[in-house]
């Protein structure tokens, strides 16, 4: 086991929510599977849009408490924590220690949906 997994198995095992999870990734696989994948992703951002506007965020003026301000909030929902960095291909986001699915062979459709539900809130 390299330190990486054993990294995202300690996060997994800190951030699981008896029932929380196993909810979260059938509501996702459910919604991926219900309509086409491409609708799925689109409903998961329109909520994910929805959760930015019912937590919005501070006015910052860089892009450092930007960072401050996203980390903070994900803290509140322990949903890992962002790096946000500036190159000249433009802004990349890297979400690491976020929540995973309960059981490792639902981690593609939760990666999927989770990704969607957080395209939709850096949207607002």
């Amino acid at each position: 086991m390299t330190i990486s997994d054993t990294t995202d198995e300690y996060y997994r095992q800190q951030q699981y929510v008896p029932g929380w999870q196993d909810l979260s990734t059938l509501l996702c696989s459910s919604i991926l599977s219900a309509a086409d994948r491409n609708e799925g992703r689109i409903f998961l951002q329109h909520v994910g849009n929805q959760l930015a506007l019912k937590f919005p965020l501070r006015q910052v003026e860089t892009l450092g408490l930007l960072e401050d301000e996203v980390n903070h909030l994900l803290a509140r929902f322990n949903w890992g924590r962002v790096h946000i960095i500036v190159d000249e291909q433009g802004l990349t986001i890297n979400h690491i220690a976020w929540p995973h699915a309960g059981q490792m062979d639902e981690l593609p459709t939760w990666t999927l949906g989770f990704a969607s539900l957080m395209e939709g809130c850096w949207k607002e």
